[in-house]
């Protein structure tokens, strides 16, 4: 896909330096303005030491994240404004910002220092590692220091040279001597103890590309960079199937596929656009964010993605112009008509959808292809049928470009993805594009997210997914925990996954097979059927979490009712048929009191759990859902 390098230098820094300069000449007018003047009222927050030992002390990460996001935001906020103005109200706050981000002891988060040989507590000055946190860090300063040189050389040049040596220390050399950041994907991660390739590669390289793509000025130094930042990218894009899932799941799409995306655009002149663009892969991991939609913001949720999405309307776009595809473009401009997003926008609620949640190198392109989104009604998108084979995720519903009726994703898979959660044979089930079945997602990150402890919390654990659970017994975590002879089958009336799931379970229980069958009747419903047999007597229930109120007053009928889950979010609603001379039905009440679950499930979620009324060493058990 690289053609000559020749000259690389030159050729890939000129046409990044024009694109980025014209996209700054349209950003007068846009409520830049209105968003740093808010910035320079701002407190900059005091970054200390107590506030870099406090993850290790309580592992809790959010109170210096936050902090930190904020400089950030802060200094990207008042950069924007001072391109969209250009009089110099903002420069000497901009300044002040840098030299202050500068001055941290480590652009690395607190509880990604791991990385480092001492481990978590305070930073090393002389082990500089890289992270997340460093690269985004990185991406912004190199963007203010080249876009604001002159301003910045005008209140004095030793500004814009402490910068790019800051740059240099921080990541340049770090990632140009080392092998050893597990994100490289050549050594195993220091706490799963594996080779994990997820979104931290593109993420990270990105930056790592953006920065030395803007600041680098000796030849061979860029070469040596651009080889090994093509050498790492490859490994990430090599993890995926042909058919381009996410392993992450939609949530993380963001992450990993506009990092790609962005040293896509950056290396473009040294590629060969039409293999580029005949990249079968590379347009399904562009598409995957179409395949798994739902309706309106949500997706098809596993792992640590949760079930509700807001994807950047002009990353889309970006990835349609990249690709030339339009399916990708007919998807922005339908999400950006249904956002009222386009030229007309108001300006600052243009400003906030197009730059709050972004890096300045995304805010900056997104501005550059916004009138792109003006135009015609473009219809809605979405598949009838995806099937994912290197995720075994199936994704059907009742019928195409339509989010009414019936919504089945059901998933055989593993136990040892990142991010992973113990959910081998789970589905999810939508109506009229509202959850019904649900996968809870994932609450806030603490130190025992990324642990030991981490199938301690109750959103990784099988028990609170649509699985089984046998004998009181749940499924471990571990690559050997999988399904097996997983099948789909696709036709007009309807859309099954077969799986055998006895391998996800412990050994100890002495299953035969445990075979699951998952089927969308299309207008009918979903019907779930489990095949067991067992050298002996085994209790068992089914387990099913939703999202809506539930009636248990009859048996053999769950009746799903519509609960309001937030505002303007009501969940789905159904009803559950099941043989009650073989199963009773009960329910444990999950409150929810972590803010990222609230904000998706209201206060609380509801698990049934459908109980064999005695044991059994062999049965087969059908539930529907109506």
């Amino acid at each position: 896909m690289v053609g000559s390098t020749d000259d690389l230098l030159a050729r890939v820094q000129g046409p990044l330096m024009k694109r980025l300069e014209q996209a700054v000449a349209g950003l007068s007018g846009t409520g830049l303005k209105a968003r740093a003047d808010q910035a320079l009222t701002q407190d900059w927050p005091v970054l200390t030491a107590t506030g870099y030992l406090d993850f290790a002390r309580t592992g809790t990460r959010q109170t210096f994240e936050t902090k930190t996001r904020t400089r950030r935001d802060i200094l990207r906020d008042l950069v924007l404004g001072e391109m969209a103005e250009r009089k110099d109200r903002y420069t000497e706050a901009i300044v002040d910002a840098l030299w202050s981000t500068s001055e941290e002891a480590t652009w690395c988060m607190p509880c990604h220092l791991f990385l480092q040989e001492a481990g978590y507590g305070l930073p090393d000055p002389d082990e500089p590692v890289v992270d997340l946190g460093v690269g985004i860090a990185s991406g912004l300063v190199a963007m203010a220091s080249v876009l604001l040189r002159e301003e910045l050389d005008g209140v004095n040049p030793a500004i814009g040279q402490r910068m790019r040596r800051q740059l240099r220390e921080r990541i340049l050399v770090p990632c140009g001597e080392r092998e050893d950041f597990w994100w490289m994907s050549l050594t195993p991660h220091p706490i799963f103890k594996t080779i994990r390739i997820n979104n931290w590669n593109p993420w990270i390289v990105s930056n790592w590309l953006l920065t030395t793509a803007l600041i680098e000025t000796d030849e061979a130094e860029f070469a040596r960079t651009v080889a090994k930042v093509v050498a790492v990218l490859d490994r990430f894009v090599a993890v995926y199937g042909e058919d381009g899932g996410c392993p992450e799941g939609p949530a993380y799409w963001k992450h990993a596929m506009s990092g790609l995306l962005q040293c896509l655009e950056i290396l473009s002149p040294i590629f060969d656009r039409d293999a580029l663009q005949g990249d079968e892969r590379l347009r399904n991991m562009a598409r995957f964010i179409v395949d798994t939609r739902i309706a309106d913001d949500y997706f098809v949720n596993f792992a640590d993605s949760a079930p509700r999405v807001a994807v950047p309307t002009c990353l889309v776009q970006r990835w349609a112009n990249l690709l030339g595809d339009e399916k990708l473009d007919r998807y922005a401009k339908w999400q950006a008509q249904s956002q009222d997003l386009s030229t007309g926008t108001a300006p600052e609620r243009l400003a906030d959808m197009l730059v709050s949640g972004q890096s300045l190198f995304e805010a900056v392109v997104s501005f550059a292809v916004l009138p792109q989104l003006d135009g015609p009604s473009a219809p809605i998108d979405l598949p009838r049928d995806r099937w994912f084979p290197s995720l075994e995720l199936l994704v059907t519903r009742d019928m195409a470009d339509s989010s009414q009726g019936w919504m089945l994703a059901a998933k055989g898979g593993h136990n040892d993805n990142s991010h992973n959660h113990n959910d081998v044979g789970s589905f999810a089930i939508y109506r009229d594009g509202l959850p019904l079945i649900v996968d809870a997602g994932v609450g806030t990150y603490t130190s025992q997210t990324f642990s030991a402890q981490r199938y301690d919390i109750w959103t990784m654990r099988s028990r609170y997914h649509n699985v089984p659970l046998i004998d009181g017994l749940e499924q471990p975590a571990g690559r050997s925990y999988e399904a097996g002879h997983v099948l789909h089958t696709i036709d007009e009336d309807t859309a099954s996954l077969t799986a055998r799931i006895e391998r996800a379970y412990p050994a100890e229980l002495g299953l035969s097979h445990w075979t699951r069958r998952m089927t969308l009747k299309r207008h009918r419903g979903v019907t779930i059927s489990d095949s067991f047999e067992a050298e002996s007597p085994l209790d068992a229930s089914l387990h099913l979490l939703t999202a809506a109120k539930v009636d248990l007053a009859q048996a053999g009928e769950i009746h799903l009712l519509p609960r309001q889950l937030g505002t303007g979010h009501p969940s789905g609603q159904g009803m559950i048929s099941y043989d009650s001379d073989l199963l009773v039905a009960e329910t444990e009440h999950i409150e929810l009191t972590d803010p990222p679950l609230m904000a998706n499930w209201g206060s609380h979620l509801t698990l049934i759990m459908l109980r064999l009324r005695q044991p059994s060493a062999r049965l087969d058990i059908s539930v529907g859902v109506r």
